[in-house]
């Protein structure tokens, strides 16, 4: 039998996924697992740019990241199946290096590579991917399997290490990567975030305050658009390759002795008057995602729910309006949304990418409203699904 790791109750729907994983796992493999581990997804609510600013975040985790199962084997290959993108990679542990067209397996090679340098005795294993966390992109994946792998290696050979260990290997691991592709705040949160406790990360001093999520759950949802990854990867792989033009553009416009970061919205204004109209907008997006984390993080802190709501539907028009990293569908839902008197506020959170929503909405209301769902499914092709939004804690967390 496997040795099951798991951070909350375990319902019917939960039990079927881990025996769906655990079969997948056994057709591929054939053998059982030794470990399942289930990590929670890192989320970014406001200030997803914000760490090339130094500036502030407000991030949790929520439910339904990545499961991981794994076995070992009596080699030092490490063969990986990712049942969410139905692809298949393998690597020997020693020999490992990064490939650009491995993608989602070079965190593995990093996580095991790592270890080896590191002179830690370990063998090859067989390891199956599954869950929403595995068919996301970019850093959020990378910091999900990092933890995931982590934890269960660390158990699986009998490590002991504590979690400021495991994250130190997990911050070592990072450098496998020609480029920044895990994020230090996601990590931050997926080893050391409490249960129902949201935080404003300081990019800059890279700690966090954190305070319990303090809205009532009936009234806070994550609304899921079901957009497909590949659809929004343009447009944020566009505004990545620009931020360090705007990082400079940035630091001109800073008078000497002060800090972006600390610039009120006025002065970002008249600093930034004599810019290209596209510049002038995806450095106020900054600015202004920068001053939306800390002000939601406030009202979080006096459970202001209509103030929350406000503050996300102002970041969600900047997004749209200063950085452009929207879509017709996002935008349709936005729109349909804010017609709704249920809806107080809405603004879409990163997982990896950003195409769901953090919705606060009235009490008394039905959200969504059954007749919109059915308009977006028959215009757009996608069905949407929505889930209480309550923050989780870590893996690592007792």
């Amino acid at each position: 039998m496997p040795f099951w790791f798991l951070t909350k109750i375990i319902i019917k729907k939960e039990i079927n996924f881990l025996q769906e994983v655990t079969a997948a796992h056994k057709r591929e493999f054939e053998e059982e697992p030794e470990i399942i581990i289930s990590v929670p997804q890192p989320t970014t609510i406001i200030g997803s740019f914000s760490d090339y600013i130094r500036g502030w975040s407000l991030i949790c985790n929520i439910e339904d990241g990545l499961t991981v199962a794994i076995s070992r084997r009596q080699d030092t290959t490490v063969r990986l199946l990712n049942t969410s993108k139905q692809d298949k990679k393998k690597f020997v542990v020693a020999s490992s290096k990064y490939r650009r067209e491995d993608k989602w397996a070079n965190a593995a090679k990093a996580i095991f590579s790592t270890l080896n340098k590191q002179g830690l005795k370990i063998c090859g294993c067989n390891i199956t991917l599954a869950g929403r966390g595995a068919s996301t992109s970019n850093y959020s994946i990378s910091s999900e399997i990092f933890a995931a792998l982590l934890f269960g290696l660390n158990k699986l050979f009998s490590f002991s290490f504590d979690t400021n260990r495991l994250f130190s290997i997990a911050l070592s691991a990072s450098s496998f990567f020609p480029s920044s592709c895990v994020r230090y705040r996601d990590l931050w949160v997926l080893f050391f975030a409490e249960k129902d406790k949201v935080y404003l990360f300081d990019e800059k001093k890279q700690n966090a305050k954190g305070i319990c999520y303090s809205i009532k759950p009936e009234l806070s949802y994550v609304f899921d658009s079901s957009l497909p990854y590949s659809i929004l990867t343009p447009e944020y792989d566009e505004f990545r390759s620009i931020l360090p033009e705007l990082v400079e553009k940035i630091n001109e416009i800073t008078p000497k002795g002060a800090e972006f970061r600390d610039l009120t919205e006025k002065e970002v204004r008249c600093y930034t008057s004599s810019l290209p109209d596209r510049t002038r907008r995806f450095i106020t997006f900054l600015s202004l995602s920068n001053e939306y984390a800390k002000r939601a993080f406030e009202a979080i802190s006096r459970s202001e729910g209509v103030a929350l709501g406000k503050i996300l539907s102002l970041s969600q028009r900047s997004i749209i309006f200063n950085a452009e990293l929207t879509s017709p569908e996002l935008d349709w839902i936005f729109r349909r949304c804010q017609e709704s008197v249920s809806v107080i506020g809405m603004s879409s959170i990163d997982i990896g990418i950003a195409s769901s929503f953090l919705c606060i909405v009235d009490e008394k209301s039905e959200f969504p409203n059954n007749q919109r769902v059915e308009e977006y499914e028959r215009i757009f092709g996608f069905h949407p699904e929505k889930r209480l939004f309550h923050p989780v804690s870590s893996l690592f967390s007792k």
